[in-house]
C-alpha cells in the first residue's frame, strides 16, 4: 500500500503537465507573395474583428471566362509551432486541416494547401509590405 501512493502521485503530477504550444504571431493586414511564380498572393487581414487569410491567386480561362485559380478565397486559421491549420469558407468541410508552417520577418514558407495533388510541397512567400 505504500508504494502505491507515490507512484500515484507521480502518475497524477505528469498527467497534470501541459504542454503549451509556441504561438507565432502574424501581423494582421500583412501580405506575402509567392517568390517563384509571383501569383499566388496571402493577406492576413481582420473582418468585423474576425481575423481571416485572404488567399488571392491567379487567374485562368475556363469557357472563355477569366476565373481565380481553384483554392482562392477567404480561410479561417490558427497558428501554432511549426504548424497552421486551415478551414476554408467555401468548403462544405468545415473541418480543419493542418499543414507546415514557418515565418520569419521578411519570409514564410507553408506547405501548399491551395493546389490539389501539392500535399507536401512547401511554397516560400516573401513579405510585400
Amino acid at each position: 500500500m505504500k508504494l502505491i501512493v507515490p507512484i500515484l502521485l507521480l502518475f497524477i503530477a505528469f498527467s497534470c503537465s501541459e504542454e503549451n504550444p509556441v504561438q507565432q504571431t502574424i501581423v494582421v493586414e500583412s501580405r506575402w507573395i509567392e517568390i517563384i511564380n509571383e501569383s499566388d498572393t496571402i493577406s492576413f487581414e481582420s473582418l468585423d474583428g474576425l481575423k481571416v487569410i485572404s488567399l488571392k491567386r491567379g487567374t485562368e480561362i475556363q469557357n472563355g471566362q477569366s476565373i481565380p485559380k481553384p483554392g482562392a478565397g477567404l480561410y479561417d486559421f490558427k497558428i501554432t509551432n511549426d504548424k497552421i491549420s486551415l478551414r476554408w469558407y467555401l468548403s462544405s468541410n468545415s473541418a480543419f486541416n493542418d499543414y507546415y508552417f514557418n515565418k520569419s520577418d521578411d519570409e514564410l514558407q507553408i506547405e501548399n494547401f491551395y493546389d490539389e495533388g501539392a500535399s507536401g510541397i512547401i511554397n516560400t512567400f516573401r513579405r510585400t509590405e
